[in-house]
């Protein structure tokens, strides 16, 4: 998920699976237009894993080195790194994995298996888990993305942190850690529990180096006879109570990360403290926007089986359910559609629709045309022609 000075109101949540909230944001550079006919298609370099280190049963870090041993380019904190890999029986697959630290000129990439009983196996995540190894060669492109820090603020700053969603925002973290030592941070881990915590170590180093920073760690579920050296601060989920005793004024800077469930009930509680839409930065994984502050659009799942067609690309294909959205369908196909912010707010995977239709598991904050798609947000409702 580049940066530039202006803040964008975030669109708002709707309880799809985990994804991301738009987010006001500071950097340098600035977002693509919807034009995508016109963008240039960023070239992808061989980077070498270095090494690789398990935060959890479930969570590996990965180390990725430049193979000649130069630094790599250094990413603004809560930035994403797009990879590509061949995935047998599936193809070249694209998919963007934060970057959890940046460290002696490497990227940090930190992966969660996913194998949920009530949710498909993550293909690309799971390939990695099961065949990365270190001296592999990854073809990746260049840090992107708009879920950074504000430069410009001097407010106080809360991190509120959902499972794998602590990966951008300890990347923030390290580097308020470098640069910040007047302003106060409040950060709020939510994990199931003291197994499903990546980073403890981490975050309690970070938190003996920052005199101006509150940790609170909530799990939502006891283990019986769990023995923790660093056991949770309290246990259930996150709460009005809770962010009203941590965050006491509505003047803050949020940055919010986690599954959708999570963001939504942090957006409402939020809301209730006052805290105003352009204060609130979010990025979530997969299809996902807070719900609370717009009308919804209505979504239902009979489109998933419809054949999409691709027409420059001569490719045409039934709708893949386990694709979040039809950029991510795409991309499974081979395609390599321009896009930057994933969640519907750049504009940058605009497509003309040539006919059928597609509906939206939220409402995009991007203005389209009535003959356009937005790619990274939508879903077949049937069969669909697209111009890509």
């Amino acid at each position: 998920m580049n940066k530039s000075m202006s803040l964008i109101p975030r669109p708002l949540l709707d309880a799809s699976t985990g994804g991301a909230k738009a987010d006001g944001l500071s950097g340098a550079g600035s977002l693509p237009t919807s034009d995508d006919e016109h963008l240039p298609v960023v070239p992808e370099q061989p980077l070498m894993l270095a090494a690789a280190q398990q935060e959890t049963e479930l969570v590996t870090s990965y180390w990725l080195a430049s193979p000649d041993g130069t630094a790599l380019p250094t990413p603004l904190a809560g930035q994403y790194l797009p990879i590509s890999v061949e995935v047998p029986g599936h193809g070249l697959l694209r998919r963007t994995y934060t970057i959890s630290a940046f460290e002696a000129g490497l990227y940090r990439l930190s992966i969660k298996r996913e194998c949920l009983p009530d949710r498909p196996p993550g293909r690309v995540s799971n390939h990695i888990h099961d065949n990365w190894t270190v001296g592999d060669l990854i073809s990746a492109g260049v840090p992107q993305g708009h879920f950074v820090l504000d430069g410009a603020s001097s407010r106080p700053i809360v991190l509120l942190a959902g499972g794998i969603g602590i990966t951008p925002l300890l990347a923030m973290l390290r580097e308020l850690a470098e640069r910040e030592a007047r302003r106060n941070v409040v950060l709020v881990l939510a994990m199931r529990h003291q197994h499903d915590h990546p980073f403890q170590s981490e975050v309690a180093d970070l938190a003996c180096r920052m005199p101006n920073l509150t940790v609170h760690v909530r799990y939502s579920e006891r283990l019986p006879g769990a023995v923790s050296d660093r056991a949770p601060d309290s246990h259930g989920l996150v709460d009005e109570a809770l962010l009203r005793d941590l965050v006491p004024s509505p003047n803050v800077d949020v940055y919010l990360c986690g599954p959708a469930p999570f963001m939504n009930a942090m957006d409402q509680i939020l809301t209730a403290l006052g805290v105003a839409d352009e204060r609130v930065r979010y990025e979530s994984f997969g299809p996902a926007t807070l719900e609370s502050r717009s009308k919804q659009a209505q979504v239902t799942r009979s489109g998933e089986n419809a054949v999409v067609r691709f027409v420059k690309a001569g490719i045409a294909a039934p709708f893949d359910p386990r694709a979040l959205n039809l950029l991510e369908f795409a991309e499974d196909l081979g395609l390599n559609p321009p896009f930057s912010c994933r969640s519907g707010r750049c504009g940058a995977c605009t497509t003309r629709k040539l006919s059928g239709a597609v509906r939206y598991d939220h409402v995009p904050a991007a203005a389209i045309a009535k003959d356009e798609v937005l790619l990274c947000c939508a879903l077949p409702d049937g069969p669909v022609s697209l111009e890509l």
